[in-house]
């Protein structure tokens, strides 16, 4: 399961949300390793990263050491690089 941002309820009414969590506390286990099987699942990636650590950092350092090519934006100076 890939959560694509956190505050996803916000936009959910009641019962969405309640559904919603539900399904998270089915799925804590496969949850916990989301970066790990988008990596696995991806043959590219796309990764918008400040360079601050957490799950985006995460994410970065397992397409390098996977090997796979990726381009990296860096909000902060704006810049993108190609990693191939």
């Amino acid at each position: 399961m890939y959560v694509p941002f956190e505050t996803q309820s916000l936009t959910m009414d009641k019962g969405e949300q309640k559904e919603r969590e539900l399904i998270f506390e089915r799925a804590a286990n496969i949850y916990s390793c989301r970066n790990s099987k988008m990596v696995e699942d991806a043959w590219a990636g796309l990764v918008v990263f400040d360079g601050n650590k957490g799950g985006t950092h995460n994410v970065f350092q397992q397409l390098l050491e996977a090997g796979k090519p990726f381009i990296w934006i860096n909000p902060v100076n704006m810049k993108y690089y190609e990693i191939i």
